[in-house]
């Protein structure tokens, strides 16, 4: 008699990262994702500008870490063949654009 096995999978939500920080311990590597937004509260006439992050930490084990390494390098060789050379800033610049706002809601 055959056994049904049944598997469930339920998805996360999306984190769109603008940086990240990786630290290492014994016997773990730490992907810690960042997302950084303005946000403007504007009371009786007074604005304050409050910068917010959240962090998503992933945290793994040397293999599983080295694996991800390899599956990295896999997709991005993929991707710049398809869609060209990915250039990065130099060592101390910053891609961070200058943030206008003409009204906000929220």
């Amino acid at each position: 008699m055959p056994h049904d096995k049944q598997f469930k999978a339920e998805h996360g939500k999306s984190f769109t990262a603008d940086s990240i920080t990786i630290m290492h311990g014994k016997g773990k590597i730490i992907l810690d994702f960042k997302r950084t937004a303005p946000r403007f509260d504007q009371t009786e006439g007074d604005s304050r500008h409050t910068v917010i992050t959240e962090h998503e930490p992933v945290v793994m084990n040397p293999k599983t870490a080295k694996m991800l390494k390899n599956l990295l390098e896999d997709n991005l060789e993929n991707y710049e063949e398809k869609f060209g050379e990915i250039e990065l800033p130099e060592r101390g610049e910053s891609e961070d654009e200058e943030v206008e706002t003409h009204g906000y809601i929220g």
